[in-house]
């Protein structure tokens, strides 16, 4: 529950918009301001965060706050 949080937080920061609209199933398309860019700022804020990196193949699929909080959790874990 920290992690998806912590996600939320840095969503609602670099897209300008109250933590209290997002939810795990928020994603691209969906958010307003959320578009390629900025969820290319999002992915680069939480790799920072953590210090991860996470696979190129995986950028595509982490289109919602679900997707991203299960990605970290699993490069967090190793």
């Amino acid at each position: 529950m920290k992690i998806y949080n912590e996600i939320i937080a840095i969503i609602a920061d670099i897209l300008e918009v109250n933590p209290e609209v997002l939810n795990e199933k928020s994603s691209v398309g969906l958010v307003e301001n959320w578009d390629s860019i900025h969820q290319l700022m999002i992915i680069s804020s939480i790799e920072e965060k953590y210090g991860i990196s996470f696979p190129e193949d995986s950028l595509f699929e982490m289109t919602s706050i679900e997707a991203m909080v299960r990605a970290t959790e699993t490069e967090i874990k190793g």
